[in-house]
């Protein structure tokens, strides 16, 4: 499997560790010809319960009523929702426009927000399968932020002093080769955070660079 593959298989990890119970069924309208093919891909990136989730439905008609209430179908599907909000059309689905610099992702947004730069970053080299904790005490009435990039797939968790179980922010496997992992801790203020970054290779050094700020 090559890299890519492999990231969006963890990703899809990922998601369905974290938020199995959002969705409860998924019906699929007008499923294409290469329907066997495209099954056969998304067996490679979802769980088994999470297969059996998703409903094909051949009738378009018996969506609305027989499989959901006639409000939360869209109209073209026979139903009786139609979307008044922007920038969607009718259905509710967003107008496709030409994507453009200005909708790239930029990083660090989150210190410009709030009125400061990005604080200068430290680094650590973790070693093969080792962890690296970073701790800090927040003051009364602040809060956190945060960002890093790492060399390799890390496991990461945000938790209140010792307790590993006492979680302030998921611990998550993460891969950041293009772009940092960053965010913000609003609710921290007046206790001691720390931060865990777990290497998962078993060979290389991770190469961490991380900033934090308190305002």
């Amino acid at each position: 499997m090559s890299g890519y593959m492999k990231l969006w298989q963890i990703r899809s990890e990922l998601w369905q560790d974290w938020y199995p119970e959002m969705v409860q069924r998924i019906y699929l309208t007008n499923p294409p010809r290469l329907l066997g093919l495209l099954w056969k891909v998304a067996r490679v990136f979802l769980s088994e319960e999470n297969l059996k989730r998703i409903e094909i439905i051949s009738h378009t008609p018996d969506l609305a009523g027989k499989f959901l209430p006639p409000w939360l179908v869209p109209k073209e599907y026979g139903g009786e929702f139609v979307n008044t909000v922007p920038p969607g059309d009718e259905t509710g689905v967003s107008i496709r426009r030409k994507i453009t610099a200005n909708d790239y992702y930029k990083s660090y947004q989150h210190y410009t927000a709030n009125g400061i730069e990005r604080p200068k970053p430290s680094h650590k080299d973790v070693s093969p399968s080792e962890k690296f904790i970073f701790k800090i005490q927040v003051p009364k009435d602040k809060k956190l932020l945060w960002d890093f990039t790492a060399s390799g797939e890390i496991q990461f968790a945000i938790f209140k002093g010792n307790n590993r179980n006492d979680l302030v922010f998921p611990s998550l496997h993460l891969i950041t080769n293009k772009l940092n992992e960053e965010g913000t801790l609003e609710n921290v203020s007046d206790s001691e955070i720390s931060f865990e970054f777990q290497n998962l290779s078993g060979y290389f050094t991770l190469k961490l660079d991380y900033a934090v700020a308190i305002i």
